[in-house]
């Protein structure tokens, strides 16, 4: 119930003032405990509105996999899994991801740190594979494949990237990384939550692209202030 009153309708067009109703609040518990005790869920809570947002001002509109699909739902619109942005999300993944994370790590592959192999980063349901030759990588990455198919798991091979770091003017890997029958493709920078990583340890593009965000946010500060 913390929805902003002027927030956008779902499908059953149900302004939020309506559903923060005192009266209203009391229907909806019984009719909640209804749904549990019966399992019967109605059908208009099964369909939504998506409002597709362009995940990076900078990228090219054009292009589909740019856009993170937002759905507009009544505030009790969910028939399986969480709703996008629940706090629950992050836990039930991680529970879900828990013998992924088990089945790379008995490769026993990665970087020594403190006497434990790091192979892999995850942060919700995006993963880092990290190993110190590319024939370990490609290990990690058919057990990434396997557990995958296994369960179900779509992997964005268009998304996925491989960078190589390396020294000075040491020579780019030719190793081909490969998803299945899908080669990834070999790139010199990848952005990886909100940070712009280069092959050549080189942050100034980081910082760059920090500044310009940081200077845009802090002109529309302005822009409103001035109103």
């Amino acid at each position: 119930m913390k929805a902003k009153s002027r927030s956008a309708c779902g499908y059953d067009e149900i302004p939020y003032f309506v559903l923060k109703c005192p009266a209203l609040i009391a229907i909806l518990k019984e009719l909640f405990q209804l749904i549990f005790d019966t399992g019967i869920i109605p059908s208009i809570w099964r369909k939504s509105i998506i409002c597709p947002i362009l995940k990076d001002p900078m990228s090219d509109p054009r292009v589909p996999l740019h856009y993170r699909g937002v759905i507009l739902l009544s505030c009790f619109t969910c028939t399986t899994g969480v709703k996008q942005g629940d706090s629950a999300s992050p836990t039930l993944y991680s529970i879900f991801a828990n013998d992924q994370v088990k089945e790379i790590n008995d490769l026993d592959l990665g970087f020594n740190i403190d006497g434990r192999k790091l192979s892999m980063l995850l942060y919700a349901d995006d993963i880092v594979c990290i190993a110190k030759s590319e024939e370990d990588l490609q290990r990690i990455l058919v057990k990434v494949r396997d557990w995958c198919r296994r369960w179900r798991v779509l992997i964005n091979t268009e998304k996925s990237k491989c960078i190589h770091f390396r020294k000075g003017r040491s020579a780019r890997t030719d190793f081909q990384f490969k998803v299945g029958g899908n080669v990834l493709e070999l790139v010199d920078s990848y952005k990886y939550l909100g940070v712009t990583f280069r092959s050549n340890h080189d942050f100034t593009m980081n910082a760059e692209l920090l500044a310009k965000s940081a200077g845009q946010a802090l002109g529309k500060i302005i822009e409103k202030c001035e109103k």
